[in-house]
């Protein structure tokens, strides 16, 4: 059984501790609703964290239905649909149920500082083997 996917790709940068939203879309601008998602984070910094919540989906999130900063997570908050990584070589990654999809995600930093995200997602599927014997080989 082969998988297909075709990846999106999104570059963000944070500088403070503020929640920053990400959508995720396909390349009309139309939010897609991805079954996989890898997030890795680039900082100066090695002491710092970042957090990352698949905050479309629909699930009860901590406290009052917002999706905290990562500044406040610490020893207060579950039940978040989510990870955390350092600030400076993490990666954070989803890969999905049939019954889950994510199309926006929340981004925050547990401490002021620049942090690029690069950000890959798409649509995992399975392929046909039926269909393999129809392709086309090449010359």
């Amino acid at each position: 059984m082969r998988e297909f996917f075709r990846p999106y790709t999104i570059v963000a940068q944070l500088t403070n501790t503020d929640v920053s939203s990400v959508t995720l879309a396909d390349s009309t601008g139309t939010a897609l609703k991805s079954n996989f998602v890898s997030v890795e984070t680039s900082s100066a910094n090695s002491a710092a964290w970042v957090s990352v919540t698949a905050s479309s989906i629909n699930v009860a999130q901590a406290r009052n239905n917002t999706v905290p900063p990562a500044s406040a997570l610490l020893g207060t908050v579950s039940g978040l649909i989510g990870g955390v990584a350092p600030s400076n070589k993490g990666v954070v990654e989803f890969v999905l149920s049939d019954a889950d999809r994510v199309n926006t995600l929340a981004l925050s930093l547990s401490e002021d500082e620049i942090v690029n995200f690069y950000i890959t997602y798409g649509q995992v599927q399975t392929g046909n083997p039926l269909r393999d014997g129809e392709r086309p080989i090449g010359d």
